[in-house]
Parts: structure tokens; C-alpha cells; sequence
């Protein structure tokens, strides 16, 4: 099967609007997209290259952990999820990552003792993934008190309400005035429908019950039966019958509370209020359940108390009337402030039966809620999702910075992964002074604050921002219908998301009159008064001055929210942190169905799809070297264990045999591969036999590595008797230079006088050599002088030495007055040599002369000779001049076409950026829009056409692969066949680099297509233009598979590297490639034919390549001719010849 038929054919995953990704087959590839066919039936479709991922071999495989998928991306994720799922394995491992999907039903065995005792002891990876909670201590964070008045359409409030009107008994309904769900304002604009089963759907009372249609199903929810539980679990916990009594009287008066309405007092007095009189019953029943006087919790609706600071009789009181919607939000945070003081306390005596101080080590599980997005949606979802963004850069941080940090700092040599932070986004709230948060503070503290006036002013001072934009700008309708001044439009880390902020201040209002708290101090409900009890230490006069300040509480709940966020935050730093991204599987909530579409967009908005290509090349298990050596010492023998830790891991690492590519060894730490930590436990706790045999190995490896220290320890002593006898060598010549300078130090005239005389000796050979320049006649006339004075000379030396160590000062002087009588002698001998030398040479001289004429006119010839060569090296030099300039001209273009790709990149990352904003914005669009049939999703399709790339007036993008190829290999028209082979070779060029891409790191990559010094040195990221000229020139090209060491490359070099790692051969029929060759040692060769092999052959023009510029890789073509028909290569015809 040829490389065409095999890339046409292969298995990938498309995007599909319901499943989230489809099995298809690969049809056809073009520049910007490809075309598959769905493997089930349907039309062929168009999708972006970013848009599909490569399928494993078997596509019903499942793995426990996604990293032991060959290629891990986001369709095989999804995949692998979808398999396990229909099994009923709900947990799924990205690494140390647990995707947890919710079944909606009860699982046989999931938590049962047997399956729990399973795992006991068992490292992760070693079985399926799986999850048990056996109890500590309970610390809640960022409680949604606005849950409590305010709810969305369909969404329920605090499951306790609706469990207390389903499960109360006649008697407790009838002391608590419980009446049905719908008829309560805190819980009428929401769903009022109960959760039942069969056998409870009639257990709850007629008159509690609403018009509603039918109860709501659910395997693990029960009204009905959920309060019986509850009510045993308070008991369970130390609540007695009176505390019951009184928990649940608490409850049901935050409900009347709620029915409490205010209207504007019509009487006269100004500005004031008065209680409805529908709301009388609500208001006397709230009052006594709460211990109150139903005036004075009237009058703390209606009023509020100030004590003035100055002026008037002191003590005084001034009751200020408050206005409807004042009176309406000092109701709201007196519920909301009750039942919060009430979650605490609850979760306090819960705490007390937990035994969790001696703990000396615990295990942490926050569970909070995930990124929320709606038709509508308003300050809870702003508040939620903000959360979501700060724990997602958390997220980054912990799972994407620090590790990459971690594996450069231990020298792992992992190479790094770009990834998207939500920095910005994170700014967008808390910036100082005019960020989200601050400036809705800002709003409140206003004498008139408004919603419009707020959003007004975060588009004015945000307008820049890249996280902030107006409604209009949203994917659905409903939101583009929104003034500017009405809502939010937030790009958040998972989407866009619009806000509604028309409730945003009422919302983010969690002031509490302090005359209300004084209130609740003085109610004669004790449990009630501990709630909201004044703190003992501080004096009557501070509470009484705090009393009647009528100062609100200033933290609003944003600022809470924040404070609450910094707080967790900080406990998550000081944390080992594992994540567990839960997921919902469909919108209907029911078991057994996977939407996949909606599963790939949670896990998208998870940050799970950042982290797939990290988990897959990095070492997610680590433990260190102490840390290991303590874990297995217990079972090890004790000559293993007397061994430091980081030679024991060696030791088990080696004995094991366990594969290099698995592990790492790092600076402090041992670093696994996904589920090989699992591997290396479970072989370690086999059978006594196999750890018989484990041992065995480990001494044998300890016998060799002692074995080589025992050589290193004998060649060391060589090495050191070497070095001593060096140094005794060393120092017997120093010994003898210091004798030899004390020796000089006495005999130093005397050897003065030696060396003169010596230096005598050399005038005298320089007298013999002047002699010899001489004329034969005067040679003669002075041998005999020039003899005696040798004579002398040497007598002379022979009385120095004779008399060296005897003589007397009177025979040394003698001595040197026969030096200096010598030293005369020959100075006037040299004297007149030199002027018989002169008289010699003017006889010479005139001989010369004569001969000097005849060479003239051999000299003449020999110039003229010289200036032909010279004007010839002048020539080649400017051939040369010429070669350089030219290619210091394609130097300069390429650097012009270098910057002007690298503006193109940076253009195409940051419309990449607005491409994967969209996407998202489009899946949490259409999300909305699958579950709300009313809802109409904008969709934006500007952005997903194919560009018309080149300058060509051919318009080829619709053309199919194929039809390309016949075109080339039968057109001749040489325009078209031109703009052919450019968009030919470029749909493989981005089908190549997208294959690449998505290779799985497990296989080895090939890059026999291509040798790697045609890849280092080829311009892959920009395009050269090509010259019309040149599309017949056929050019032939030789380069090595493997490059020397050294770097250049000469005749012997290429043998050497052609025998060991073999050579690529390649012709180019004009800017592209024809024919390609491969001859590796001891194989068979490999011949490839454009129009038959294209997905094997380079893709690259010969200019990208930049072959022409390579010294030595253009060959012949009758080289390459003959190694091809040598090969069994078919006969080929070039372009021009079949035209």
C-alpha cells in the first residue's frame, strides 16, 4: 500500500456538534482543512486541521490512565471516557489528574468493605481508579447566602426547606405553619417540585403541596426520606429533641421572613414604611419562632436607630424610617444572616464528633462548585466563576508552571509546553480601584447607587480590556437584546459568559443593621441568642455605642467572597494537591446517557485538554530517593539495606529491569512515567520466590559495581606510583641545578674568560666562511693567515682548560691579555677579507651584467605570461564577487520574508487566541442552546473559510487532492501546472507538520522521509517565490542521513556516514520533487515516485530546502541516473521532453 492510499484511508476523530468527537475516515486534505467521511454513514464534511486527532489502532480499547493511550488529545480522551462509562467506570486517571463522571444512579459494590479492603495498601495506578471518604474535619468556604432569596428558573433553593415541608409531621407542620413550597417567596421563584420515590410520593401532606405537575425522580434524592435521615443524624451528633425543635423553628422562620412585605406609609410620615397587612400572620409567625417581640422585629424592618455623635441630650435615640426596598433588604440579610450563623453551628457540632486531633497527617477534599453559565445569569454565577478562574490558575500553576519548573530544575530535559493562563482575566477582578470588584464596592458606597451606572462605568474604565465586552457582542440572541448598560459580557478561562447586573447591588448587600443583630441578641430562643451573642470582653459602652452607631457590617459579599478566596488559597499552596475534575454526563441528569459534546466541552473548560500533551511527554509519579529507601527497607534484606538511598534505588531500578524511557532519575528525586510507579510496587511485593530471585540479581549488580570501584581503586594506586616516581625524577634535576649554579657561582670568571674565548672560536668560523666567498686566487693569498690564527685560537682554549681549577690570578691575567691580542688579530683580518670581498664582487659584477641582458628578455616573457594568469584570477574573482552578492541578495529577501512570516505568526497566534475564544463562547452557546429549545445561537462562519492562498489566478481550493495530482501529472498548461504543484505541495506540507503534531512521543518518530540536515537547515516557516524560469530545470541531490560531528563534510566523510547510516538521493523536476532514493546498509533500497509516493517524499520546494546553497549535495544526473536504474528504478521522462 502506497503512502497515498494509506494517509486516505487512515481512522481520525472529527468534531461533531452532538457527540463531541465522530469516528470518520480521511477523504481529502487541503490547505487549511480536510475532508472525512463518518465511518457509520453521513455526508462528507470539512474540518480544520486543529480540529481532528489521530484514533488509536483499536478504538474500543480502554485504559484506567489516558497516558497509556498511544496518541493522547482530546478525542481519545473523550473516547476512552465514553467506554468506560457504558461499563459503569465512572473514574478515569489523566496522569494524577481523576475524572470523576456522575453516574445518577447507585453503583452495586462501588463503596462497599470488600471493595474498599481491595485497595488498602495499594499505590495509584495499581487498580482502577476509584474514591473513599472515612471522616475528618469539615471546613466550609464561600457559602451562597444569596441562595437563600434569590434563585434562577428551574434551580432549587437549600435542600433543608424543602425537606422540612416534605418530611415534618402533622404536629411539627402545624407549630412551624408550613404550607406548600410555591407559596413562600424565598422559594416560589425557583423549582417548588419535591424529589420522591415510589413509596414516599404519598407520605407527603395534600395541603403542602403546590400545583405543580409531578414530583421530580431521582435514585439519591427523597424529600421525604431525606429528612428522616437528617433527623437521625442530628440526634447521631448530640442534637436533643429541644435543639431539634429549635433548629428547625430557625428554618422555618427564615421561610416567613420571606413573606414579610413592606409599602410605603401613605400616613405622612416621610420616606417610611409600614408592613402589609397580608403580612401580619408571616410577620407574628417569623417573630415567635424566633423568640421576638412582633412589634420590635417590626420596628428593626421598618427603622433603624442612631445615637448622635454630637449635639442634643445625650443618650438620645432617633428611629430614621427606612423605605420599602430598604425595609426589603434588611429582611433579606437578617434570613441571610441567621441561616449562615445556623450553617456554622451545625457544622461545628459535626466537627466535635469527628475525631481529627490526633491526626497527624490528613487528607483535604475541596469540593466546590464548578464554572456555571446560563440564559441568565447574575451575581452568583460572577462570584462562582471568579472562584473557578482563581482555582484554575491554581490549577496552572500547580499542574502546568511548577511542574515544568520542577522537571527543568532536577534535569529532566523535558522539553516545555506552551499553555494559556487567565491571568488577565484574574485582573479583570482585582485590579485596584477600577477592577470588577472594587468599582461594585465603589457603586455601593454611592448616596445613589445603580446597576446601570456600575456596568456604565466598567465598560468605561475596562474599555480596553480583552476579558470585557458588551452583551451585544454575545453568540445568542437573548443576550445581544441587552443595552450596554444592562449586563457583562466576561471572556472567561472556559468561555464567555453574560451577566446580568440589574441585581448585581441587592446581591452583593450583606450589610446587617447592628440594631437587627441587637435584636437577635435578645431573643428568649438560647440557641439563637449563642448565635448572634456579643463578645464578653468588650464593654457595655462599646456594645451600646455599636448598638445605636446604626454602622453597617462594611464587608460586602464580594469582599468576604474575596477574603474567603485568599484564605483557601493559601491552604492549597501549603498542599501536595491531586486534582478531580467532576463531570456531568448529560443535562437531563439521567443514568446511562453520555452527551459527548457536552462532556468535552466540561472537560475543555476543566483545563483538561491544556494538560494532555504535558502529562504525556512529562513524570507525573515522583517520590524522592529517602522516601524510597523507607518504604521498601521492610521487605528488603539487610545487605540492601545498609546501602544509602540513592545506590539502593539504583539497585532495584537495574535488578528490576525496568525500561529507561520509564523513569528518570532526577537531582533528589526518582520521576515515573503514568502508572509505572504502580508497576515498580507491584513487582517489588511479589511471591517470596520472585523476591528471592530479586535479591539475587541486585548483589550480582552490586558484585559488578564493587567490582569496578575495586578497578578504580587499583588503577588509582598506579596512577599514584606513577605520579610519586614522576615527582622523585622531577626532583633529582632540581638537586642537580642547584649544585651546578653554586659551581658556576665560584668558577664564573673563568668562565667568562671560556666563553670569550669560545666566542673567538665562532669569528674564527666566521673568517673560514668568508674565505670561501673569496676568488680562487684570493682564497689562496689567505688560507695560511687565516690557519694561524685558528692555531692560536685553540691553544688558547687549551691552556684555559688546562689551568681551569689551578691557576693563579697572575696566570688568569695573562690569560686574558692573550684574548685581547687575539680578539685584535682577527678583527683586522675580518677587516680586510671584507675589502678583498668587495673587490671580488665588482669582478663578478661585470659578468652578471652580461648575463642579466640575455634574462631580460626571458623576464619580459614570463610577465607577459603572469598578467594572462592574473587577469584570469581577476575574472573567477569576480565570478565569485557576483556568487556572494547574490547570495547576500537571497539573504536579505529571506530576512525581508523572515520578519514579514514572523509578523504573520504573531497575527495568526493572536487570531488563534480569538478563534479559541470563539469556540469556547460557541460551545457554552450551544450548550444553553441544546438544553433551551427557545434560545437562537448567533453562529459566526466568516472565520472558517478556507484562505485562497498564493498569488495565482487560479482559484484551486475547492479541488480535491487527487484531482491535483492527475492535473500535474497531464496539464500542459504551465501557469496551471505552476499553481498546481504550489497548492499540491502545500496541503502536504500542513498535512506532514499536523501529522507530526499528533505523533505519539511512545513511537519513535520518523524522519527517514527527510534527512535532518535537510530539516535543520530548511525555511520551513516562510515561502519563497518561486521564478517561472526555472519550473523545467531538473537538478539532482545527494545528502547523508547523519551529519559529522565536525560539522563540515568532505568526499570521505560521505563514504563513512553512507556506510554506516546511508544516504538520500533526490531529483527535483523544477521547484519540487520528482524522484527520491534511499540506500541504507544491509537493507533493500527505497525508490519513490511523485504522483505514487507523495506522502513519503519531501514536501518542501528545493528553495525551502536550500539544497542549491549546501556545498557538495548536488550531484550529476547521470549519477543519479545510473544509481537509480542500478536500483531498479522505472524509466522517467522530465517535464520538457513530454511537452
Amino acid at each position: 500500500m502506497n503512502g497515498t492510499e494509506e494517509a486516505f484511508g487512515r481512522l481520525v476523530w472529527a468534531p461533531d456538534p452532538q457527540d463531541g468527537f465522530r469516528l470518520c475516515i480521511l477523504r481529502d486534505i487541503g490547505s487549511e482543512a480536510v475532508s472525512v467521511e463518518p465511518i457509520y454513514g453521513g455526508p462528507v464534511v470539512s474540518a480544520r486541521y486543529d480540529e481532528i486527532f489521530p484514533t488509536e489502532k483499536d478504538e474500543k480499547k480502554d485504559v484506567d490512565d489516558n497516558c497509556a493511550l498511544m496518541y493522547l488529545n482530546e478525542g481519545t480522551l473523550l473516547n476512552n471516557c465514553r467506554l468506560r462509562y457504558a461499563r459503569k467506570q465512572i473514574y478515569t486517571y489523566v496522569a494524577n489528574i481523576l475524572i470523576s463522571i456522575n453516574p445518577y444512579e447507585q453503583i452495586p459494590d462501588l463503596y462497599s468493605g470488600a471493595t474498599i479492603q481491595k485497595y488498602q495498601g495499594k499505590s495509584i495506578g495499581t487498580l482502577p481508579p476509584h474514591n473513599s471518604v472515612g471522616g475528618g474535619f469539615i471546613s466550609h468556604y464561600l457559602l451562597e447566602k444569596s441562595r437563600i432569596c434569590h434563585q434562577l428558573e428551574g434551580e432549587r433553593n437549600y435542600h433543608i426547606f424543602y425537606q422540612l415541608i416534605a418530611g415534618a409531621d402533622e404536629q411539627m407542620a402545624k407549630r412551624l405553619q408550613l404550607r406548600s413550597s410555591n407559596s413562600f417567596k424565598y422559594l416560589k421563584h425557583g423549582c417548588t417540585q419535591f424529589f420522591s420515590g415510589p413509596n414516599t410520593a404519598n407520605k407527603i401532606a395534600k395541603d403542602r403541596r403546590g400545583k405543580q405537575d409531578s414530583d421530580l425522580h431521582d435514585e439519591l434524592l427523597d424529600d421525604y426520606n431525606d429528612f428522616q435521615r437528617l433527623l437521625k443524624g442530628l440526634c447521631s451528633i448530640g442534637f436533643d429533641v429541644q435543639e431539634l425543635n429549635t433548629l428547625f423553628d430557625i428554618v422555618a422562620a427564615i421561610l416567613h421572613l420571606g413573606d414579610i412585605h413592606f409599602v410605603e406609609n401613605l400616613e405622612g410620615a416621610k420616606d417610611g414604611c409600614v408592613i402589609e397587612p397580608s403580612s401580619k400572620a408571616s410577620l407574628h409567625s417569623a417573630a415567635s419562632l424566633l423568640g421576638l417581640d412582633d412589634y420590635e422585629l417590626k420596628n428593626g424592618f421598618t427603622t433603624r436607630i442612631m445615637q448622635p455623635a454630637k449635639g442634643g441630650v445625650k443618650g438620645t435615640i432617633i428611629r430614621i424610617p427606612l423605605k420599602p426596598h430598604e425595609a426589603a433588604a434588611a429582611r433579606d440579610a437578617l434570613a441571610k444572616a441567621i441561616y449562615s450563623k445556623l450553617f456554622d453551628a451545625i457544622v461545628s457540632r459535626i466537627n466535635k464528633c469527628i475525631p481529627f486531633s490526633n491526626s497527624t497527617s490528613y487528607i483535604g477534599v475541596l469540593d466546590i462548585a464548578g464554572f456555571e453559565f446560563f440564559t441568565r445569569n447574575s451575581f452568583e454565577q460572577f462570584c462562582i466563576n471568579y472562584c473557578n478562574e482563581k482555582l484554575q490558575n491554581f490549577f496552572n500553576d500547580r499542574i502546568l508552571k511548577q511542574e515544568q519548573d520542577l522537571y527543568a530544575k532536577e534535569g529532566l530535559n523535558v522539553a516545555r509546553i506552551e499553555y494559556n493562563d487567565n491571568d488577565d482575566c484574574i485582573d479583570l477582578f482585582e485590579r485596584k480601584m477600577n477592577g470588577l470588584l472594587d468599582l461594585l464596592d465603589e457603586e455601593a458606597r454611592l448616596p445613589k447607587p445603580s446597576s446601570h451606572h456600575f456596568t456604565s462605568c466598567a465598560h468605561q474604565q475596562l474599555k480596553n480590556h480583552f476579558r470585557l465586552t458588551t452583551p451585544r457582542k454575545s453568540k445568542l440572541r437573548e443576550h445581544r437584546e441587552m443595552r450596554d448598560d444592562e449586563g457583562l459580557l466576561i471572556r472567561h478561562f472556559a468561555g464567555s459568559v453574560c451577566y446580568e447586573t440589574s441585581l448585581f447591588l441587592e446581591k452583593n448587600n450583606d450589610a446587617l443593621h447592628s440594631s437587627l443583630e441587637l435584636l437577635l441578641d435578645s431573643s428568649n430562643v438560647s440557641f439563637l441568642r449563642s448565635l448572634f451573642s456579643t463578645n464578653n470582653d468588650k464593654s457595655q459602652d462599646d456594645i451600646r455605642k455599636k448598638s445605636f452607631s446604626n454602622k453597617l457590617v462594611l464587608a460586602s459579599v464580594s469582599n468576604k467572597f474575596r477574603a474567603q478566596l485568599i484564605e483557601l488559597l493559601k491552604k492549597l499552596q501549603l498542599t501536595n494537591t491531586n486534582f478531580v475534575r467532576c463531570i456531568k454526563p448529560n443535562s437531563r441528569m439521567k443514568p446511562g446517557e453520555f452527551e459527548g459534546a457536552m462532556i468535552l466541552s466540561q472537560l475543555k473548560c476543566a483545563g483538561m485538554t491544556s494538560v494532555l500533551k504535558l502529562m504525556q511527554e512529562g513524570y507525573p509519579s515522583r517520590t524522592s530517593f529517602a522516601e524510597l529507601y523507607k518504604t521498601y527497607e521492610k521487605i528488603m534484606p539487610s545487605k540492601l539495606t545498609r546501602l544509602d538511598p540513592r545506590l539502593f534505588c539504583k539497585c532495584l531500578f537495574h535488578a528490576l529491569g525496568l525500561n529507561e524511557t520509564d523513569f528518570k532519575f532526577g537531582q533528589t528525586k526518582v520521576f515515573f512515567r503514568p502508572g509505572k510507579f504502580a508497576e515498580f510496587d507491584q513487582m517489588l511485593r511479589q511471591d517470596p520466590v520472585h523476591m528471592e530471585g530479586l535479591i539475587k540479581k541486585v548483589q550480582s549488580w552490586l558484585l559488578h559495581v564493587y567490582w569496578k570501584k575495586a578497578q578504580y581503586g587499583v588503577l588509582s594506586c598506579i596512577k599514584l606510583k606513577n605520579k610519586i616516581l614522576w615527582r622523585t625524577t622531577q626532583l633529582t634535576k632540581i638537586q642537580s641545578a642547584l649544585r651546578g649554579h653554586l659551581s658556576r657561582k665560584v668558577y664564573r670568571p673563568r668562565l667568562h674568560l671560556y666563553r670569550n674565548t669560545n666566542m673567538l672560536w665562532e669569528r674564527v668560523t666566521e673568517l673560514k666562511k668568508m674565505l670561501k666567498h673569496l676568488s680562487p686566487s684570493s682564497q689562496s693569498e689567505w688560507s695560511s693567515v687565516i690557519s694561524e690564527i685558528n692555531t692560536e685560537t685553540q691553544q688558547l682554549l687549551r691552556d684555559i682548560k688546562k689551568h681551569f681549577q689551578t691557576c693563579d690570578d697572575k696566570q688568569l691575567d695573562n690569560l686574558k691579555n692573550h684574548h685581547e691580542r687575539m680578539l685584535q688579530k682577527i678583527n683586522s683580518t675580518l677587516s680586510l677579507l671584507r675589502q678583498q670581498f668587495a673587490r671580488d664582487e665588482q669582478r663578478k659584477i661585470k659578468k652578471m651584467e652580461e648575463k642579466q641582458r640575455v634574462e631580460i628578455e626571458k623576464e619580459k616573457q614570463r610577465k607577459m605570461e603572469e598578467q594572462k594568469l592574473e587577469q584570469q584570477r581577476i575574472e573567477r574573482t569576480k565570478l565569485e564577487e557576483k556568487r556572494k552578492q547574490e547570495e547576500e541578495e537571497y539573504r536579505l529577501q529571506q530576512e525581508v520574508l523572515r520578519a514579514q512570516s514572523e509578523r504573520e505568526e504573531e497575527l495568526r497566534r493572536q487570531r488563534n487566541e480569538e478563534l479559541r475564544q470563539e469556540e469556547l463562547d460557541g460551545e457554552i452557546a450551544r450548550r444553553l442552546a441544546r438544553e433551551d429549545c427557545t434560545l437562537q445561537m448567533i453562529e459566526n462562519n466568516a472565520s472558517r473559510k478556507e484562505k485562497n492562498f498564493g498569488t495565482s489566478k487560479y482559484d484551486l481550493t475547492k479541488y480535491k487532492y487527487v484531482e491535483l495530482r492527475d492535473i500535474i501529472n497531464t496539464s500542459t498548461d504551465t501557469d496551471l501546472l505552476i499553481a498546481c504543484k504550489e497548492e499540491f505541495h502545500r496541503r502536504l506540507q500542513i498535512y506532514q507538520q499536523w501529522k507530526e503534531l499528533n505523533e505519539s512521543s511512545i513511537l519513535e518518530r520518523q524522519t527517514n522521509r527527510i534527512p535532518m540536515a535537510v530539516l535543520a537547515s530548511s525555511s520551513k516557516g516562510f515561502t519563497s517565490p518561486f521564478s517561472q524560469n526555472n519550473v523545467t530545470l531538473q537538478r539532482y541531490f545527494k545528502v547523508p542521513f547523519a551529519k559529522p560531528a565536525h560539522g563540515h563534510m568532505n568526499m570521505r566523510d560521505v563514504s563513512e556516514v553512507a556506510s554506516s547510516h546511508g544516504m538520500w538521493y533526490a531529483h527535483f523536476d523544477g521547484q519540487w520533487i520528482a524522484r527520491q532514493m534511499e540506500l541504507h546498509p544491509n537493507k533493500k533500497p527505497v525508490l519513490l515516485l511523485a504522483g505514487r509516493d507523495d506522502m513519503e517524499m519531501c514536501e518542501l520546494s528545493l528553495d525551502a530546502t536550500q539544497l542549491t546553497r549546501k556545498k557538495g549535495a548536488e550531484i550529476t544526473a547521470n549519477e543519479f541516473e545510473v544509481l537509480w536504474y542500478q536500483c531498479g528504478g522505472p524509466e522517467y521522462h522530465v517535464r520538457h521532453e513530454r511537452n
